[in-house]
């Protein structure tokens, strides 16, 4: 076939005419662009919903955090309602960069916390507790502001948070750490039993979350008992400090009763604390000694200064581990002498208190018991919820 007869061919079938084009969308069309539309619209929402509980989220953790503060703040001042108050106020306004609008007087609650059930008791008796709601909200004139959700008519939402912190709640590893040198002797057994006391208020306050021990020193380490539950172990612990046995001589050079070494008994306890102890509770050694440290096996001026620096390194070491010191002395003025470890400075002891706990000197034998049984009192406050 000739090249003029296929065009001609060609021409006559519409094999090579122009084809009209569809200048309408069909309904497939349409609807592809209503999906795709309200994809884009439901898009953007996710995206407005997430940004916003981001931020909602941050904000909220925030919260908690100044809750928590204010909570353990505020819980220092009870049983004074209105030392509660005014701490939780003053706290709140630093929470929220000075406006204090978080806390409305009304969110802060005292009342009793049960530790045995878990539950808190607004009003309760005694009072040994605080709730604290902290608030951004449309009632407190601070509620958080959104940024995305606008479009959805969404401008603010409320967010809030509760804490509660309690005194007298203590969970912690205990360590008596008694001084059992000669010079102790005639006021031994009122040391031993203020520290008897000490068991005795612990057991009956926080029994079920406190575990005990005890560690006896002069030059060296004497007995020690390890860390026991309260509950069920009291009568074991006292019956240790009963049995403890003291130096009646100082000994020849170089035994356990030839000086005082309070770095031995705060390392030892400390020991036990660190290899002993249960993760997560407040580790606390009671120290109580009715002396200076005295290395009595070396020349008189280096005994206290000697022992002193081992006694500052023990308490340092112990404090960087995180344990509370208590140092209680017991101190009876002698008579004339030129014993440096009779002289110098009681009160050095004192210096060897580290975390909360404090650093008392007293001559009174009666007030022993007394001072040993505010050591609970002294503990961390503690959030319990």
């Amino acid at each position: 076939m000739s090249k003029v007869t296929l065009a001609l061919v060609r021409l006559r079938t519409g094999i090579d005419k122009p084809q009209p084009r569809d200048t309408q969308a069909g309904p497939e069309g349409g609807a592809v662009l209503v999906f795709v539309a309200i994809s884009i619209a439901m898009l953007l929402a996710f995206v407005a919903f997430a940004f916003d509980m981001g931020r909602i989220y941050v904000a909220r953790a925030q919260l908690q955090t100044a809750a928590d503060a204010i909570a353990i703040a505020a819980a220092d001042g009870l049983p004074d309602p209105s030392a509660v108050g005014t701490i939780a106020a003053e706290y709140a306004m630093a929470s929220d960069g000075g406006g204090g609008q978080i806390l409305d007087p009304a969110d802060v609650v005292l009342g009793n916390w049960d530790a045995a059930s878990s539950t808190f008791q607004p009003g309760g008796d005694p009072e040994n507790a605080v709730q604290i709601i902290a608030r951004q909200s449309q009632a407190n004139g601070n509620p958080l502001q959104t940024i995305f959700a606008r479009v959805f008519g969404i401008d603010s939402v409320d967010i809030g948070a509760e804490a509660i912190a309690a005194r007298g709640v203590v969970e912690a590893d205990v360590m008596i750490v008694q001084d059992v040198t000669k010079s102790f002797v005639e006021e031994i057994d009122q040391a031993k039993d203020a520290d008897k006391a000490m068991v005795d208020t612990f057991a009956a306050e926080s029994g079920d979350t406190v575990h005990m021990g005890v560690v006896s020193f002069a030059r060296g380490v004497w007995d020690d008992h390890s860390l026991a539950p309260l509950d069920t172990s009291a009568q074991d612990i006292k019956d240790a400090i009963d049995a403890m046995a003291v130096c009646t001589n100082v000994g020849s050079v170089g035994s356990p009763c030839y000086g005082t070494d309070l770095a031995i008994g705060i390392n030892r306890a400390k020991d036990i604390l660190v290899n002993d102890g249960r993760p997560g509770v407040d580790k606390v050694i009671v120290l109580v000694s009715d002396g200076l440290p005295c290395i009595a096996e070396l020349p008189l001026s280096q005994r206290v200064p000697v022992g002193q620096g081992w006694a500052t390194t023990a308490a340092n070491t112990a404090g960087d581990a995180g344990i509370n010191i208590f140092a209680i002395t017991l101190y009876t003025p002698s008579g004339p002498t030129t014993n440096p470890c009779l002289t110098s400075d009681i009160t050095f002891n004192e210096s060897l208190a580290r975390g909360v706990g404090f650093g008392v000197t007293t001559t009174d034998p009666a007030a022993l018991a007394q001072i040993l049984s505010s050591v609970i009192d002294e503990l961390p406050t503690h959030l319990v919820r």
